[in-house]
């Protein structure tokens, strides 16, 4: 018989989960619970956040911010801003966003990712997951919406 070519084993690609386009998702170890837009067309993930404070710390710049969620039930966290991100507004000229690492638990996956902190009041949606959240975790199934729920352990 003939062999076909490339018969070598690859590697294993990584378990994707498949979610709908709209899911709850909690939101760092207070487990805020928000409904979630996953959005391919975004890279960075953005959550509504009201900025309280910017200040200096060891020499590094941080934030002070306040998240509430589905519920109306608000925390406060603190992180140091490890960048920030020019985003183009809607009427015209650019808004800087601090950018922090944050947890995640989308599905009964955890997630530490950069998240842009924003003003997202006019939107439906309070979180927004971008393309870095979903690389090699997660395939979009844009007939779906919560398919699961957050359940991190």
């Amino acid at each position: 018989g003939v062999t076909p070519k490339n018969t070598k084993k690859k590697h294993a690609a990584p378990k994707r989960e498949v979610l709908g386009w709209v899911e709850y998702i909690t939101v760092g170890k207070a487990g805020l619970e928000m409904k979630a837009k996953l959005d391919s067309g975004a890279k960075t993930s953005s959550i509504q956040a009201e900025i309280i404070k910017i200040f200096e710390k060891d020499g590094k710049k941080h934030v002070l911010y306040r998240i509430t969620d589905k519920n109306g039930e608000s925390r406060t966290f603190k992180s140091p801003i490890r960048r920030w991100v020019r985003i183009k507004a809607k009427k015209g000229g650019f808004i800087r966003r601090p950018v922090v690492k944050m947890d995640f638990c989308l599905g009964d996956m955890r997630i530490r990712e950069e998240v842009n902190l924003s003003n997202r009041e006019h939107f439906i949606y309070p979180a927004l997951v971008g393309r870095t959240m979903l690389q090699n975790r997660i395939i979009v199934d844009t007939s779906k919406t919560f398919t699961t729920e957050p359940s991190c352990k």
